[in-house]
């Protein structure tokens, strides 16, 4: 079983949530960013298919990798690649990022609605 051992909000541009997750294999980092993954600046990176989603392998050791999943950019560090983390990226959203005006709209709406809740 998984369990988060921490949340932090990361500001910035655009604000960074970063999860530390806790598994029976050990501890691994997932951050999540509002936006499009910068494919060309990945250009090289070996990409490999987990869950259904290419993700690309940013390093081994530790593991590190980074995949859109429809307007976010994740990325997980792990001590190693193993069938936890695997599990998790596949627990993600499969989608790709949606450019079409009804994806920005809404992205746009979830913006207006965010800063609207802020003190």
């Amino acid at each position: 079983d998984w369990r988060v051992a921490g949340i932090r909000w990361s500001p910035g541009d655009v604000d960074t949530l970063e999860v530390d997750v806790a598994g029976p294999d050990g501890t691994f980092v997932v951050t999540e960013q509002q936006g499009r993954l910068d494919t060309d600046a990945l250009a090289g990176a070996p990409v490999r298919e987990i869950g259904g989603r290419e993700v690309h392998v940013l390093s081994y050791e530790p593991w590190h990798v980074a995949w859109q999943s429809e307007a976010t950019v994740v990325q997980v560090v792990a001590a190693q690649d193993d069938g936890d983390v695997d599990a998790l990226v596949a627990a993600f959203p499969a989608g790709g990022y949606d450019d079409t005006m009804t994806g920005r709209i809404g992205r746009g709406w979830q913006t207006v609605s965010t800063v609207w809740e802020r003190p």
